[in-house]
């Protein structure tokens, strides 16, 4: 029992430590919208709006695969991507 005690606050830092990293590693739910554009702009395509997913992927190419508006003046991450609708 008592070897119990001693390692009570021990099993506390362990298991507390353990809760943090696994919320740390948890990727967070993006309510912003974010739109691809199959055509450079011509139409737009909401990615991740919950009632209607999309198939896309994000291939080397010489713009942005994703944007935060619907213009080519918002991009999100880095520009040698092409956003290609998988059918």
């Amino acid at each position: 029992m008592r070897l119990l005690k001693k390692a009570l606050p021990a099993l506390a830092l362990v298991l507390g430590a353990t809760l943090a990293m696994a919320m740390n590693f948890a990727s967070p739910v993006n309510n912003n919208p974010q739109y691809g554009t199959p055509d450079g702009g011509e139409t737009w395509v909401v990615v991740n709006d919950p009632q209607n997913p999309v198939n896309y992927r994000c291939d080397i190419g010489t713009e942005a695969c994703l944007y935060s508006q619907e213009s080519l003046m918002h991009p999100i991450g880095s520009t040698d991507k092409q956003f290609v609708l998988i059918p």
